[in-house]
């Protein structure tokens, strides 16, 4: 009998295949985690696309951006509410649509320059005129365009107006203010803002001068033109005094008083000789005498055949105009004045009065005729002209008859 022992032993050594790894173990962590994922998208539905719900709230963003931006234009092209106060814009000579558009913007007319110019553009509109325009506070860019292509406002003005035969000093000699100074400052029917002073120191100066005033001659008597005046409120006297003596060398270059000397010297066939200084002189002499206005040519005749002959003119208008008050008295007639044209052959040194056109015209234009003197005839201011001092009695005598003379 074989001895077997209680616990049985393990063989002392085995030898058999290598062991084999269960792929399904090593893998399983790896499974079990795409499980996971399948399982959580599974869970979560089907999977949606997110690019067309930005691209949709984009484009919402997108015009909603541009309603405001729009709305917001809309409100500056065309405010609400009615237009507010007046506003007086000045627009400067040579001012640009840029700078015009930030001119209304600063007035307040509208809010917005840079919206404006590009309306501007597109309307096709602006290169507006300089002046003062009155537009209006919180107006639609129509509104203000429509004011501006309208062309400025007139600009607030004073006016005077200085009549013919009117004298720039009160008499021959005396730097005192004659009745065109006066006219200047009258508070009816002149400019009351201007300074006599002014106007005396002005005209006084020396840097005031006409074109056809010689150099020796520093009087400004007769170079003023008369006519009616507007002087814009923020114009001083000076502009005005300025416009008087140029438009008085524009009249009278018209007339033809440059071409004085050689016009004389044909219509007396050479017997008068005179510069286009004493031509405004023999405009002015016309003027203080002439009442109508066809006589104007026959005066300029008698002066030019009585300086012709050499004998004196016998104007008492020039005398007046020295004295500064009619001649009345014998001792007056008298009066030893270069302006005594009763004593004195020839013209006064300078002219006696404002001359206009007409006597412009006259002074080198004068008629065909004999004439040496005339008389009054009527009360309307015609002359009689006579060839001989013996007609000239006869119609002198017939003045003073009808209380003419």
């Amino acid at each position: 009998m074989t001895d077997t022992p209680d616990d049985p032993q393990p063989p002392s050594s085995f030898e058999g295949p290598p062991a084999v790894e269960d792929e399904d173990a090593q893998e399983g962590p790896r499974r079990d985690e795409s499980l996971n994922r399948r399982e959580e998208r599974a869970l979560a539905g089907p999977r949606r696309r997110r690019w067309p719900a930005l691209l949709a709230t984009f484009a919402l963003v997108a015009v909603l951006g541009l309603g405001a931006a729009g709305f917001y234009v809309s409100r500056q092209i065309d405010p609400p509410g009615e237009p507010g106060a007046e506003v007086e814009l000045v627009i400067p000579e040579g001012t640009g649509t840029a700078d015009i558009a930030h001119l209304l913007e600063q007035a307040g007319v509208i809010t917005n320059a840079t919206i404006f110019r590009a309306y501007l553009k597109v309307k096709d509109s602006g290169n507006w005129l300089a002046g003062r325009y009155g537009l209006r506070e919180n107006s639609s860019f129509d509104e203000a365009i429509a004011v501006l292509d309208a062309g400025p406002g007139e600009s607030p003005f004073d006016q005077v107006t200085v009549p013919e035969g009117y004298t720039v000093f009160a008499h021959a000699g005396l730097p005192a203010p004659g009745t065109v100074v006066q006219r200047i400052v009258d508070p009816d029917k002149g400019i009351p803002r201007f300074d006599e002073q002014r106007i005396m120191a002005l005209l006084l100066g020396g840097t005031l001068r006409s074109q056809y005033q010689p150099p020796e001659v520093t009087d400004l008597e007769g170079l003023l033109f008369p006519d009616t005046y507007r002087v814009e409120q923020d114009q001083g006297v000076n502009v005005l005094l300025n416009h008087m003596v140029r438009r008085f060398d524009e009249v009278a270059g018209e007339a033809g008083i440059g071409d004085a000397t050689n016009r004389i010297s044909q219509a007396t066939g050479g017997a008068v000789d005179i510069t286009p200084y004493q031509a405004i002189i023999v405009a002015s002499l016309i003027e203080r005498e002439a009442r109508v206005p066809e006589e104007r040519p026959k005066m300029a005749r008698v002066i030019y055949n009585r300086l012709a002959d050499g004998t004196v003119l016998g104007i008492d208008a020039s005398l007046n105009y020295a004295l500064g008050h009619p001649a009345t008295l014998e001792s007056e007639l008298a009066t030893d004045s270069p302006y005594n044209l009763r004593e004195v052959a020839g013209l006064p040194p300078t002219p006696i009065a404002v001359p206009g056109r007409a006597s412009l015209e006259a002074a080198v234009a004068p008629a065909a005729g004999e004439w040496r003197y005339y008389v009054l005839s009527d009360e309307a201011g015609h002359h009689t002209f006579t060839n001989t001092y013996d007609e000239f009695l006869d119609a002198k005598a017939q003045c003073q008859a009808a209380g003419l003379c």
